[in-house]
């Protein structure tokens, strides 16, 4: 089988890298204003049930689960406030 030229293998991995990003930015969005179950992993980070990653707005011990409600987005992870 031949190989796929150099300037075509470039732009199908450039149209699957924007695929990927308006992929992510619809998930995101679509969980805004919503209240989340959130694993904390370090610091003020962690993810919850889709495995969408979450910064939330404030520092927990990690290994705790919090409830936060989902704000806005950056375009890799949600925003969130801490509810409980």
């Amino acid at each position: 089988m031949p190989q796929v030229p150099n300037a075509i293998r470039r732009k199908r991995a450039a149209l699957l890298r924007e695929a990927g990003t308006r992929q992510m930015s619809h998930a995101l969005t679509a969980r805004e204003n919503r209240d989340l179950d959130v694993l904390v992993e370090k610091d003020s980070t962690g993810y919850f049930s889709h495995y969408l990653k979450i910064e939330l707005d404030r520092e927990i011990p990690p290994g705790t689960v919090v409830t936060a409600r989902a704000m806005g987005h950056d375009g890799t992870r949600l925003q969130a406030t801490v509810l409980s």
